[in-house]
């Protein structure tokens, strides 16, 4: 059974990272979910007949071919729609996503966004990664539970564990897990309630505590390299942020009380 909820997330998390209309829509015509859609583009919707010319387009495919292929609608005023067959079930009880309306060349009209012809297969890729994401791995969170994250999260968790002290970057994490950046980023503060960067900083600081306290030979400048950090000022302000004392505080006040 398709299960609206699980398509409005998966349409409302692509149009949080691409900022396109996106419209999922069964092969008996009801409307499943939608997100980015205002009047205008409803109307424009319409008045196209945007799922009636996709719908006679995907027709025309068999089994084998219909998930691979991309239907593009070209409007009036250089607008454009492109469909494809997204979720993983038979075509005939499956659901089509609509993306647009959006421009196909670059100009102002109706706040419509421009998206070049050759980025269109690569939304639909990032639109399959994440209804794989929301439909095979449904997120069940424990908070007890170290595996409670998506499986990309547990794996950008357990490679910034293991390399917090390099110079790691959102672009670098993207790679590693073969998944797009924005993507990457939405997900990980919905799942974990920090951005990348905010997660990062916290790991470091608390693994620069250790050697704060137990190398006192190194230079509070020593330590915020050791950690990943590339300036002592930077290491102590965000120190002081999430411990309301500064590295040289926190190690004098333990000297005190010991």
């Amino acid at each position: 059974m398709i299960n609206k909820y699980k398509i409005s997330n998966i349409l409302e998390t692509f149009y949080q990272c691409v900022n396109l209309p996106i419209r999922a829509v069964s092969l008996a015509g009801q409307t499943l979910g939608k997100a980015g859609y205002s009047s205008y583009c409803d109307d424009l919707f319409m008045s196209n007949k945007a799922f009636e010319k996709t719908k006679t387009y995907f027709n025309t495919y068999n089994d084998n071919d219909f998930e691979k292929d991309i239907s593009t609608l070209n409007c009036s005023y250089n607008i454009s729609f492109a469909a494809c067959y997204i979720f993983p079930l038979h075509h005939n009880e499956g659901v089509v996503c609509i993306l647009g309306p959006y421009l196909n060349c670059p100009m102002e009209y109706k706040n419509l966004s421009y998206k070049p012809k050759h980025c269109i297969p690569h939304m639909f890729s990032l639109l399959e990664t994440i209804s794989k994401d929301l439909l095979i791995f449904p997120n069940e969170k424990n908070c007890f539970n170290v595996n409670k994250y998506n499986p990309h999260i547990n794996k950008a968790i357990n490679y910034i564990s293991k390399h917090y002290s390099e110079p790691l970057t959102l672009n670098h994490i993207a790679k590693n897990l073969n998944i797009n950046k924005y993507y990457f980023c939405s997900l990980f503060k919905n799942e974990t309630g920090q951005t990348f960067s905010q997660y990062l900083n916290i790991i470091r600081v608390e693994k620069s505590k250790k050697l704060l306290l137990n190398n006192r030979n190194f230079s509070i400048l020593d330590v915020a390299v050791a950690v990943g950090f590339n300036s002592q000022s930077y290491y102590t302000t965000v120190f002081k942020k999430l411990n309301n004392k500064t590295p040289l505080e926190l190690r004098n006040s333990h000297t005190t009380h010991t």
